[in-house]
């Protein structure tokens, strides 16, 4: 009857992500124990009550049996009652290194498939003890966070003129950012040392393009933040940051437009006199050597 009473919930239940296994499996060993107390008052020729009340003395053996399953019962119930895990949630549990979709829900352990196509099962009761990411909230939000970076070359990084700033103006899309920093002037007429004064770089003006660029993107939401920032400058050149949310949720989707948005980068950014920085590899030297 149990058995039916789940077939039926998964049936016909409008929430096909929430799982009632775990009660059923507690409904499953309270059955039992009735049944074995029935046995053994038939046995013993005995009242039910009489064998039930004998069972406070062995109370502390029974906890010490069944203390996984309590652990399990306490676990099942907090993740339903909190809605944090559902059927079909994405989790990852970086210690564990498993990252898939929860396939079911039991009263002692969760099934999980991996993105692998194995299967891992985790005990319930270490979802309320360890680290773990439900990205199931992302997907509902329907955006997914872009938050990557490139590195530029610090000594690329200068003051506009008017000699850099021309093959810039050739490009589609710099004039309005341009137009802002400096004021609706015309930056054709603008002395170099304007720029000096008001600390117009190359860098300054190819951030404000970006985030121009990003905001016209289709695949890119406008209603939420849209940020391009230079991050705190190592040995390695001076991070730029893209801070973003994508239109869609799915993987492949996502890691398109990501792709898409650095290549674009990585293909501009001389246009704005600057250079990613990228460690020397055996090519450099070689040219280096043509060259001396």
């Amino acid at each position: 009857m149990l058995d039916i009473v789940n077939s039926s919930y998964l049936r016909k239940t409008r929430r096909k992500n929430h799982s009632i296994k775990g009660y059923i499996q507690i409904g499953k060993i309270l059955v039992h124990i009735i049944a074995a107390i029935m046995i053994i008052a038939v046995m013993s020729n005995k009242s039910p009550a009489i064998i039930i009340s004998s069972l406070g003395a062995v109370a502390a053996v029974l906890m010490l049996v069944f203390q996984h399953t309590l652990l399990s019962l306490v676990a099942n119930v907090q993740l339903s009652s909190n809605d944090v895990l559902q059927l079909g949630d994405w989790i990852e549990m970086p210690d564990k290194n498993l990252s898939g979709e929860v396939t079911d829900i039991a009263l002692h352990t969760i099934t999980i498939r991996n993105w692998d196509n194995t299967i891992s099962r985790i005990p319930t009761k270490n979802f309320l003890t360890e680290t773990y990411t439900n990205w199931q909230a992302m997907f509902s939000s329907g955006a997914r966070r872009i938050m990557r970076s490139t590195t530029i070359d610090q000594h690329s990084v200068r003051f506009l003129n008017q000699e850099i700033l021309a093959p810039m103006l050739a490009l589609r899309g710099v004039s309005e950012p341009l137009a802002k920093l400096i004021d609706g002037r015309d930056p054709t007429g603008v002395a170099d040392s304007w720029f000096v004064d008001n600390g117009l770089t190359n860098l300054t003006l190819f951030r404000h393009y970006l985030m121009a660029y990003l905001a016209e993107r289709p695949d890119i939401i406008k209603d939420m933040y849209i940020v391009v920032r230079t991050l705190k400058p190592s040995a390695s050149g001076i991070p730029l940051e893209i801070y973003c949310f994508t239109t869609s949720t799915m993987w492949m989707d996502y890691e398109n437009t990501q792709s898409a948005i650095f290549e674009y980068i990585t293909a501009v950014v001389e246009t704005f006199s600057l250079r990613l920085y990228q460690y020397p590899a055996g090519h450099d030297f070689w040219r280096l050597s043509q060259k001396g």
